[in-house]
């Protein structure tokens, strides 16, 4: 019929053609857009495993986070200026490394408290290494808290390392003076 010479079959053959042109212009729409929305469908899945898999890692890590224990030895009577801590790994595994930071107090008049290991070379300017410690390991430290009465509170900032992981807290040491 689309071979016939006469004009009105050409015009029905043109309609035809231009009819099939356009349903296959909106199939070809429908079909982008459905391959857009599942490549779309698909970087959400991605996106949302790899927020699921950070979300395991960072929980299993925040398992792993070291349990110690913090206890004064005896008690640093008046006007004894040191005392000495130690420091028990409770778990959940053994720390390659502890890094302890002298107490940051603020005092008014610019009081310095340093650290020490115990059987270490003295006392280190800002911070100390102890460690590594195994699992239910100790190391000890000394504080040098200053000859009065009344002290302030001790706060130290302690980094952790076991393997590529690392962890960091700050811990209120025991009162120095208090029985």
């Amino acid at each position: 019929m689309c071979h016939d010479t006469s004009e009105e079959v050409s015009r029905y053959c043109k309609n035809v053609i231009l009819a099939l042109s356009i349903v296959a212009l909106v199939l070809g729409g429908v079909s982008a857009f459905y391959a857009w929305k599942t490549s779309r469908s698909a970087a959400d899945s991605a996106d949302s495993a790899k927020r699921s898999a950070w979300a395991a890692e960072e929980s299993d890590r925040r398992a792993r986070f070291p349990q110690i224990d913090i206890v004064r030895g005896s008690a640093a009577t008046y006007p004894i200026d040191n005392v000495i801590y130690t420091v028990r790994n409770n778990g959940p595994q053994a720390l390659e490394e502890i890094v302890i930071f002298r107490p940051q107090h603020r005092s008014a008049d610019g009081i310095i408290y340093p650290l020490g290991v115990v059987g270490g070379p003295g006392y280190a300017k800002d911070e100390i290494v102890l460690g590594p410690l195994p699992l239910t390991g100790e190391g000890r430290f000394v504080l040098c808290c200053g000859g009065a009465e009344h002290l302030p509170e001790f706060r130290v900032h302690i980094q952790f390392r076991a393997g590529a992981d690392r962890w960091e807290s700050t811990y209120l040491l025991p009162d120095p003076r208090k029985p």
